[in-house]
């Protein structure tokens, strides 16, 4: 029995060791061979908390960011990494916002608070936090392990630019979604082009 004991206790802290490694995310970032030199470090690091829903949290108010992240998800984007805004506003209303972001060198500017980062499928959103919205995300998420975020950097005779995806939406605590705005500028082929979702919108 001492024995079992001792090896269930053994199991328990190797499978937590296991938890708690951290996982990795590379972010490639292309760069003209001219650049190469002018770079003091060649790879960026930026470390944060992994997220995920809090069971206590509004059922609603989870499903709307889930279908703002859905959004993104479900497409073929070249960027694998968004920022993720959840704005409390004076009206009651939420709003919530994705849009592409290059978060590693964002994550070298002082201004730039994340407060961890939430994967779906296999794109992960950066939540940005402030003394206006600490409430509502420590209401909403809860944090455990860490992913580390590195950059790697591909030098090419001409740079391909980041064309940002923005996905826009407002939530009521009596209406749920109320619209949700998906704006794209993914394809170098096209202008940018701006549409609703009548699918996932509420009146």
């Amino acid at each position: 029995m001492k024995r079992l004991l001792i090896t269930l206790t053994i199991a328990v802290l190797v499978a937590g060791c296991l938890w708690a490694k951290d996982d990795e995310v590379i972010v490639t970032r292309q760069l003209t061979t001219a650049q190469r030199n002018s770079l003091p470090d060649k790879t960026n690091v930026v470390e944060m908390k992994r997220l995920s829903f809090d069971k206590k949290a509004d059922a609603d108010f989870t499903d709307a960011i889930r279908q703002v992240m859905d959004t993104i998800a479900q497409e073929d984007y070249q960027n694998r990494t968004f920022v993720l805004l959840l704005e409390p506003k004076t009206s009651g209303e939420i709003a919530i916002g994705a849009r592409s972001d290059d978060i590693v060198t964002r994550g070298k500017q002082d201004a730039t608070i994340y407060y961890g980062t939430i994967e779906r499928g296999r794109y992960h959103f950066v939540v940005l936090t402030s003394k206006e919205n600490t409430a509502l995300l420590e209401k909403t998420f809860k944090q455990q392990g860490k992913v580390k975020f590195v950059q790697e950097f591909e030098f090419v005779d001409f740079p391909t630019p980041r064309y940002p995806t923005n996905v826009i939406a407002r939530w009521s605590p009596d209406k749920a979604l109320k619209w949700l705005t998906v704006i794209i500028n993914d394809d170098p082929n096209r202008d940018r082009d701006s549409f609703d979702t009548p699918a996932r919108m509420e009146e």
